[in-house]
């Protein structure tokens, strides 16, 4: 009798350190990753406090009126992969705004880390800018998970004095859905993904209480997160690191064809910091929707 119990009690002890581990593996912040951030004169470092997290941001001198650029790096990357980009907006009159990720690039590291603390403090960060400029206009440009977010916050898109603020959106070899990504970090224990599910599910709700994942669609567009403004999807002919699924998604989710995608056969994934086909169409996509009001 005494011998099932004490089995019993160790396999319980070991179930739960199988899931303590899944969890931690799935919630853990970049390992591997770009240690420093933007590194330019013409950029001031910014702290703005969300529930007691320094949000770590960069912004170039305010014009009064422009329309605001906010720039967010992709996984494992930081505000300074942005850099070229940022110069861009900077360049057409925008109040441009470069932010590190919790624990990416010189932001302060934690150790269970989930995109929707990333979306919130976008939220936060925007609200914030808002205030202050009730009259201006956002665009976000996310990269990869970036997008990602970008995408997220569209599910509760920031307000002043209870209207929705209008949030162009430009989203570079765009991630759409959590749940290829699942199934690409589990491909090795495919047995165990609904378990891991479950288990990631519990994590996630211990970080976000009152926040309910009752299926992984939810973590996938049009249900993640859908463009309501201008939207512009830079892609390139090949990702060779999320494939073609997460684009093709967002393309089946288009049925009105709100958004504009445009192919760039010389960009790549995660080396085209800099792209001189991918900079011009930029520049020219912006002087055709913001010239008139950055220039104001």
């Amino acid at each position: 009798m005494y011998k099932m119990i004490d089995s019993f009690i160790l396999l319980i002890i070991f179930y739960s350190l199988i899931r303590d581990y899944f969890i931690r593996e799935l919630l853990k912040p970049p390992t591997v990753k770009m240690t420093s951030s933007l590194e330019d004169s013409s950029f001031e470092q910014q702290i703005l406090l969300r529930n007691s997290y320094p949000i770590q941001y960069f912004q170039n001198s305010q014009t009064p009126g422009a329309p605001f650029a906010l720039l967010i790096h992709g996984w494992s990357a930081s505000s300074k992969r942005m850099r070229n980009i940022a110069e861009i907006f900077s360049s057409k009159g925008f109040n441009t705004i470069v932010m590190d990720m919790r624990s990416h690039g010189t932001s302060t590291d934690i150790p269970e880390w989930t995109i929707q603390q990333v979306i919130d403090d976008v939220h936060h960060l925007i609200q914030f800018i808002a205030k202050s400029n009730p009259h201006s206009k956002f665009l976000l440009y996310g990269h990869s998970l970036g997008a990602y977010v970008t995408l997220g916050l569209h599910r509760n898109l920031p307000s002043l004095e209870g209207k929705t603020l209008d949030i162009d959106i430009i989203l570079e070899s765009p991630m759409t859905s959590y749940e290829f990504v699942f199934d690409e970090m589990t491909k090795k224990v495919k047995i165990l993904r609904p378990i891991i599910k479950r288990w990631l599910a519990q994590g996630f709700q211990k970080i976000h209480p009152g926040a309910i994942i009752q299926n992984f669609t939810q973590l996938s567009v049009p249900e993640w997160g859908f463009p309501v403004g201008k939207c512009l999807v830079i892609y390139p002919t090949e990702d060779r690191r999320l494939g073609s699924s997460h684009l093709e998604l967002l393309q089946s989710c288009d049925v009105n064809n709100v958004i504009e995608f445009r192919e760039i056969p010389s960009l790549t994934h995660s080396k085209s910091s800099v792209n001189i086909d991918r900079d011009e169409f930029i520049k020219e996509w912006i002087e055709s929707h913001y010239s008139s009001e950055s220039n104001d």
